[in-house]
């Protein structure tokens, strides 16, 4: 029996969802619930139902410049601002100011505005879209409390396991299923010992767990945090706690399946206490590379009953330690059982990431917010975000706002700031980086669709090597093997003085955005053939210097390809570069003093489908002569043939091996099959789709 946790009339239920949100009036709460007392999602109260996740804090993102109309201006002039603005003529070498248009739908601010024909509301962010089917739906993140409650628009019904659209609240037919229980399974009565000792961690925490199975029942009605630290934390950081604990006190709840609640024992577990360092966090409130992720829990009834600790360095770790505690407590009928216990665990390595690509697809980003959730319980830091390539230019930048309206695939395929927004709050909130990378200055055929004065697209060079790229080859239709040199060869025309001007605009909006130290910057697969072609372009020295010259003004480091070693530019000490293909420049990166990560195509999803080969690679016995210098790893999910449909099917249950491999650095290359099943299983009972490892199923307790 495959693992998999959706109901099987989930399909009918996404239906009478979309029916019934054009039928029932929009309202905030379902009016049958008990009056909130703290704004809560469904009414808890305080210090007796543990808080609702909270949406992320973020800051505010700038509003793009939107052009007003008069009424004398009539309708041809609105519409007129639905047009790219055209590029600057090739001679002058000047770009246009920003745009100022209304036409797109995703620059609507206001419910009431986004009337406009093939424009759509979506319930589910507050967005206005161009088609309802790029409409995030609350149905699809069933069984998925985390990615449910980061849209402001969806409900997560703890009994039922259902995502829902407040707006479907009103009406009882739907309310009715955030409050009904799911069919109760056998009790464990009175917690006396837990059934697995030691717990499956995941990944296998680096020194071994000490205590035994004794038990003390944990109230997970009325959990409540207490944290001591020595300073007020920042508000993005101080949300990523509470929203760490909201997680999993809610996923507790959600484990019980009998209504009546057990008689609880003096020793029953109702705090959770957390003690931070003097240094809990980066001044930003943002998670930043090299933030200790270390932590300690103990539960031990003999020396303070009622209580786990929490001990970390910073508020990641104590991320990173309620995550694991979600695999500690054992959850059954109407009882939660805390082993007596002490784990002490830390990553290996500081950089653990993966590599999500949306230029080749366009990931909803919905998917992208469940695609954060799978990393962190995998206790992935990094979510490298290759946002731009050939194929397309997907991120809405207002200072440029041509490059997504002509390099997107289509309007309801672009990130506009808000989305960007939730992304990042939801991401920090999880103990995630989001590491930015815009390629170049090969691969961006996409840039060239709004600016075709600022890309060389090397006719020579393609004709030379019998490559046919058609009449118009920034826009060249497809991806067999032609099209993957027609889209990703062309480069940027660095002798256009114009360029820079573009990419300062460009990057200042980035690093602003985008609250991380480091962005990713590319530079692989440069054709020195093709760059050269028409002889006018200086070195790629000068366009290095250049870009980094604009990056250290805004005080934020570069990641670049391996490849990009080879240019002798004045890359400052903090440079890192990523290696992805040779085994000769790793040595070179240490002997000159730069950090180095792997991204090596032996951690690439399409080229291996055998989870276990992944975990054989060890990055240490390739790179075992450049000491301190290796900081970590990726794996790599390229989007030719990975979309919001097949994507976790393509990285998991892959991805969860390589996490083992970057967090324990485990010396054996054959992993623990039972604990790796098991986390598997967990994985789907928090609503992430993951793929079958092999015949097998999970807990009968889990939904199916």
């Amino acid at each position: 029996m495959a693992l998999r946790v959706h109901l099987p009339f989930a399909a009918a239920v996404v239906l009478a969802v979309a029916t019934m949100i054009l039928l029932v009036t929009y309202t905030q709460r379902c009016p049958s619930c008990p009056p909130p007392t703290d704004g809560g999602m469904f009414g808890l109260q305080q210090q007796q139902q543990p808080p609702v996740v909270p949406p992320p804090v973020v800051p505010p993102p700038p509003q793009p410049v939107v052009q007003q109309h008069s009424s004398s201006e009539g309708k041809g002039a609105a519409d007129s601002t639905n047009q790219v603005p055209a590029p600057a003529e090739e001679s002058g070498g000047e770009i246009p100011e920003a745009a100022q248009h209304d036409g797109p739908c995703f620059l609507v601010r206001e419910r009431e505005n986004c009337t406009r024909a093939g424009c759509h509301f979506c319930e589910a962010d507050g967005s206005c879209k161009q088609s309802r089917h790029s409409c995030a739906s609350c149905s699809a993140y069933d069984f998925n409390l985390v990615t449910c409650t980061a849209f402001p628009g969806c409900v997560f019904c703890e009994r039922s396991g259902r995502c829902m659209a407040r707006s479907l609240l009103a009406d009882k037919r739907y309310s009715a299923g955030c409050h009904h229980h799911v069919a109760a399974t056998p009790s464990l009565n009175k917690c006396e010992y837990v059934a697995h000792f030691p717990p499956v961690v995941w990944p296998t925490p680096t020194t071994p767990i000490t205590g035994n199975a004794a038990a003390a029942p944990l109230d997970a009605s009325n959990l409540t945090l207490a944290v001591s630290a020595a300073a007020p934390l920042p508000s993005p950081a101080g949300a990523a706690l509470e929203t760490a604990f909201a997680r999993l006190s809610l996923s507790l709840r959600y484990s019980l399946t009998v209504p009546k609640p057990p008689q609880y024992s003096e020793d029953t577990v109702r705090v959770v206490r957390v003690a931070l360092g003097d240094s809990p966090c980066d001044q930003s409130g943002y998670i930043q590379w090299g933030d200790d992720e270390a932590y300690h829990i103990e539960h031990d009834p003999h020396k303070e009953s009622g209580v786990i600790q929490i001990s970390a360095k910073t508020v990641w770790g104590a991320v990173r330690a309620f995550d694991s505690l979600q695999s500690v407590i054992e959850c059954k009928g109407d009882l939660c059982c805390v082993p007596t216990l002490t784990l002490d665990d830390a990553p290996r390595y500081s950089w653990r990431g993966l590599l999500m690509d949306t230029s080749r697809h366009f990931l909803p980003v919905g998917t992208v917010l469940r695609v954060l959730e799978s990393l962190a319980v995998n206790k992935f830091n990094i979510l490298h975000w290759h946002i731009t390539d050939g194929a397309s230019f997907p991120l809405y930048v207002q200072s440029v706002p041509q490059l997504a309206l002509a390099g997107a695939f289509g309007e309801d395929q672009i990130y506009t700031p808000e989305d960007v927004h939730l992304i990042l709050g939801h991401a920090n909130s999880l103990g995630i980086r989001i590491l930015p990378e815009l390629d170049m200055p090969g691969h961006t055929s996409s840039w060239g669709r709004a600016f075709p004065q600022f890309i060389h697209t090397c006719p020579s060079f393609m004709k030379d090597h019998g490559f046919d790229c058609g009449a118009d080859p920034l826009h060249y239709n497809g991806y067999d093997g032609v099209g993957g040199w027609c889209v990703n060869t062309p480069t940027l025309n660095t002798g256009n003085p114009g360029l820079y001007k573009m990419l300062e605009k460009l990057l200042n909006e980035l690093t602003e955005t985008f609250p991380d130290n480091y962005v990713h910057l590319g530079g692989d697969e440069v054709s020195q053939e093709c760059y050269r072609e028409d002889g006018t372009q200086p070195s790629l020295e000068t366009f290095y210097n250049k870009v980094l010259g604009i990056l250290k003004q805004r005080k934020k480091h570069a990641v670049f390809w391996e490849e990009s070693i080879m240019i002798p530019a004045n890359f400052p000490s903090d440079t890192i570069f990523e290696t992805w293909l040779t085994t000769d420049k790793p040595k070179m990166v240490a002997e000159r003093g730069f950090k180095l990560i792997s991204g090596r195509t032996r951690w690439y999803f399409e080229y291996e489908r055998d989870y276990r080969k992944y975990y054989e690679f060890k990055p240490t016995s390739e790179f075992h002569d450049i000491g301190s210098s290796f900081i970590g790893g990726e794996c790599m999910m390229w989007g030719e043939y990975a979309d919001q449909y097949n994507w976790f099917g393509k990285v998991f249950p892959a991805a969860a091996a390589v996490a083992e491999v970057l967090w324990a650095n485990p010396q054996t290359a054959t992993m623990d099959t039972f604990n790796f099943f098991t986390h598997l299983c967990e994985m789907q009972r928090r609503g992430i789709p993951v793929n079958s490892p092999g015949p097998g199923n999970c807990d009968p307790q889990l939904p199916s």
